[in-house]
């Protein structure tokens, strides 16, 4: 890990340096699962701007747009994160990784049963996640955040948003769109009232209660069977805390614009 974050620091000086031009960094990316080649990483001044500019809080940021935060060899061994916390995704055992691929012109990580795990974890409750994701089927099980080790997490299956504790759900009422490329917001606040919509729609409600820590991108365990996503992630965002009407409505927006999706 720690050659890794010696990559990520360098990268930051690099932004520091220069005042208004887009510099190339190539730098050694060495250890993370035995894994050492060079990347070509392009940085731009000053720091990336947050989604929808909501910077507080903000835990976790996979971007597909920034291809170079997706180091491959032969297969993704990392997909880095662009928030300060630094919960790059990575390969586990029994996850496949992604693949830089894109659909429609967008740019996505192609899952094919797989996931990637973060640490430290992100705990369940308060939280405000943004996804934009491809789903191919309204029948199908979609994990977006989940455990790997047990049934806690957040899928979107057969239409639905289900918050699932210790192998047990609760669901949303129907969501639509329910298949293409999504926009999910779920915020959740701890021991109150949680929320999913599905391109900036309407709010649907549930109540669940949770202190667990999420710690894989795209799986979850569930009845002892460990369910993998397979489609595209564009980019997925996550903040420790319950954002605001109008920070939502601004994560959205950017979101749909950047990613071409017709949101209100």
């Amino acid at each position: 890990a720690a050659p890794h974050h010696l990559e990520r620091n360098l990268n930051r000086r690099c932004r520091t340096a220069v005042k208004a031009v887009l510099v190339l960094c190539v730098v050694p990316i060495i250890g993370g699962a035995g894994w050492g080649s060079g990347a070509s990483v392009p940085v731009s001044a000053g720091s990336w701007q947050a989604p929808g500019g909501v910077a507080s809080g903000l835990q976790l940021w996979l971007d597909g747009s920034e291809a170079a935060t997706l180091f491959t060899a032969t297969r993704t061994r990392w997909w880095v994160d662009k928030s300060p916390i630094g919960r790059d995704g990575r390969e586990e055992v029994g996850l496949n990784v992604p693949l830089l691929g894109s659909s429609a012109g967008y740019a996505e990580a192609t899952f094919s049963a797989g996931g990637l795990g973060i640490a430290p974890g992100i705990p369940f409750e308060p939280m405000t996640l943004a996804i934009v994701f491809r789903v191919t089927s309204s029948l199908g099980t979609y994990p977006i955040l989940g455990i790997r080790s047990r049934g806690t997490g957040i899928v979107l299956s057969v239409s639905k948003v289900r918050f699932y504790v210790n192998d047990s759900y609760t669901a949303t009422a129907t969501v639509t769109p329910a298949t293409g490329r999504l926009i999910v917001l779920v915020r959740t606040t701890t021991g109150g009232t949680d929320y999913a919509s599905i391109n900036g729609g309407t709010e649907l409600s549930v109540s669940v209660t949770s202190s667990d820590l999420l710690d894989t991108v795209g799986g979850v365990l569930l009845s002892g069977t460990l369910r993998t996503f397979s489609g595209g992630i564009s980019e997925l965002a996550v903040w420790n805390r319950t954002l605001s009407s109008t920070e939502r409505i601004a994560v959205t927006r950017a979101l749909g614009a950047k990613w071409g999706i017709t949101v209100p």
